[in-house]
């Protein structure tokens, strides 16, 4: 069929033209836990996700653990840090750029790019979906 091929060159297209980045933090919840929004760009799509960075820190874990990567092939992901009142707009800031540059380092490499856990974190499935099951997804009839 033609659109397994088409499917794939479309899947290829989103997952190459993929750009994230953290462009702001904010405190939530009753507790204050600091929340990160992610920019999420891509072919045909512009959208923001929201993060702790325990879903960062859950990520590099199942990215270590389920593709059996080593440490050094993954970007060094921020510390967590103890943080006090009166820091915490410092703190956020700063864990905002160290975030960010952990994408970018993340999504320069094309093998991690195509990583599944990388593609649930970003909420991707919504954009692969029609790629990836285009009968159901796409109207046509399998």
């Amino acid at each position: 069929s033609v659109m397994v091929p088409l499917q794939r060159a479309m899947r290829v297209a989103i997952i190459s033209s993929l750009h994230a980045s953290v462009s702001s933090a904010h405190q939530a919840g009753t507790d204050g836990h600091w929340v990160y929004d992610v920019d999420v760009r891509c072919t045909g799509a512009s959208f923001r996700v929201l993060k702790r960075y325990s879903d960062f820190t859950s990520m590099h874990n199942r990215l270590l653990k389920h593709n059996r990567l080593a440490a050094g092939q993954l970007p060094v992901l921020p510390p967590k840090r103890a943080f006090h009142w009166w820091q915490s707009d410092y703190f956020a800031e700063r864990r905002r750029a160290e975030l960010s540059t952990y994408l970018a380092q993340f999504l320069a490499e094309a093998s991690l790019r195509r990583c599944d856990e990388l593609h649930a974190f970003l909420e991707l499935g919504l954009l692969l979906r029609p790629v990836d099951q285009a009968g159901a997804v796409m109207g046509q009839d399998s």
